[in-house]
Order: C-alpha cells, then sequence, then structure tokens
C-alpha cells in the first residue's frame, strides 16, 4: 500500500511542476513602477479601480528568478478591458505581467 501512494505522490509531483512550467509560461513581465504609475495599452492603471479575477497567478521575478504568485485583475477604462497579474516585489515596488 504505501508503495502505490508513494507513486501516486510523484506522479503529482511531476503532473505539477509540468503544469506550474505552462501556467509560469503563460505571462510576460512587462515592467515595474515605484511610484503608482504604470501606462498599459495606453492607460494608466494607477488611475482604476482594480477587479481581482484571480488569485494565483505564477509568475518569475526577472531579477531574482525565482517564482511568485500575484493576483490577476481587469479595469474597464471606457469600455476597454484590460487584464494584468500585479504584486508587490517589496514595499511599494510593483511588477507588471501581462498573458502571453
Amino acid at each position: 500500500m504505501r508503495k502505490s501512494n508513494n507513486v501516486i505522490r510523484n506522479l503529482f509531483k511531476v503532473s505539477n511542476s509540468n503544469s506550474l512550467r505552462k501556467e509560469v509560461m503563460e505571462w510576460n513581465f512587462i515592467g515595474h513602477t515605484y511610484n503608482d504609475s504604470f501606462i498599459l495599452k495606453g492607460i494608466d492603471i494607477f488611475e482604476h479601480d482594480w477587479d481581482e479575477i484571480e488569485t494565483n497567478a505564477k509568475v518569475i521575478d526577472p531579477i531574482y528568478g525565482v517564482e511568485k504568485r500575484f493576483s490577476v485583475y481587469k479595469i474597464n477604462p471606457d469600455g476597454q478591458e484590460i487584464i494584468f497579474a500585479a504584486g508587490e516585489f517589496s514595499y511599494n515596488v510593483w511588477g507588471i505581467y501581462v498573458r502571453k
């Protein structure tokens, strides 16, 4: 019985690592900001209310190469839907990502 549980755990690990790579590869780093201003598609995203639509976007820190989990947000300025992942790398230093 233990052996089969270990096999299942190992399969789960392989499955998770493959899906992790896929999920991480879905997001492109497009920049960072520390002054509460960032232009995305011609719109300053910090001038709009962000609606959180996902809580678990897996991204890679562009400097340290470590995985981070950021929330995914949507804004709708003038009916134009803009979706992005954002989170703090450190105090008030925001990283911004878009789907590939």
